[in-house]
């Protein structure tokens, strides 16, 4: 009897250990994502993002704050466009026509390198990619620019290094005059996470831009994340 109290006792306490309650929250871009944390704050268990209109863009699960197992990201129409299982490190599905308006330079003086190194890859839809990193912009614009409605056009560059950590820029034009901004992203829940740059087993720096152009409104009001903790 002891021992059957005892087994009850530490099944229970592990319940309590490893509870998690599922919140929501919203990206900047509008997008709704559904997660779920543990007493301690970490992540555990499914992670699911949303559009605004509902469908799902990223799918995939944490255990104890880290990614894991497979993770899908999707287009606007629900088509999956990479599949990438963290538990072995491995790119199982690209929609190689989804990241083909990205211009893609790996840094390296070696041609053979250049050419034929597997490209940097967001685990994100690229879809949804730009349109963070364009809402972050937007963000990052001085009220005293958006003081009236305007044409803005930018380059918006990731450096990715050889770990597949990112650093964001952006060069855009308001009314003939350039203006540049770091894009931060890195102290939100939702990480850019990148498969870096590799050739022969060895990963390498690279360079990631896409051109865009957008409206801006004074009117318009920008959310940063906001997390339902």
């Amino acid at each position: 009897m002891k021992v059957l109290l005892t087994s009850s006792f530490i099944v229970g306490l592990a319940a309590v250990l490893f509870s998690t309650v599922e919140k929501t929250g919203n990206l900047v871009d509008q997008s709704k994502v559904t997660y779920n944390i543990t007493e301690d704050k970490k992540l555990s268990g499914p992670f699911i993002i949303e559009d605004a209109t509902k469908v799902t863009r990223l799918r995939g699960s944490y255990t104890d704050d880290k990614r894991s197992g497979d993770w899908y990201c999707f287009d606007q129409t629900g088509k999956v466009v990479l599949r990438y299982n963290y538990t072995a490190n491995k790119l199982l599905t690209l929609d190689q026509t989804s990241v083909s308006s990205l211009e893609i330079k790996v840094k390296d003086k070696d041609p053979e390198v250049t050419t034929n190194a597997r490209i940097p890859i967001p685990i994100c839809s690229v879809e949804q990619y730009k349109k963070l990193l364009v809402e972050e912009l937007k963000d990052q614009i001085p009220a005293k620019e958006r003081a009236e409605k305007a044409t803005i056009t930018a380059d918006i560059t990731a450096m990715v290094d050889e770990k597949g950590s990112a650093k964001y820029t952006a060069l855009y034009y308001l009314k003939g005059v350039e203006y540049k901004a770091n894009l931060y992203t890195k102290d939100k829940i939702f990480s850019l996470e990148w498969l870096p740059a590799k050739y022969n087993d060895k990963t390498y720096k690279s360079e990631v831009k896409f051109s865009t152009t957008f409206e801006i409104d004074p009117n318009g009001f920008n959310r940063r994340f906001v997390w339902n903790y």
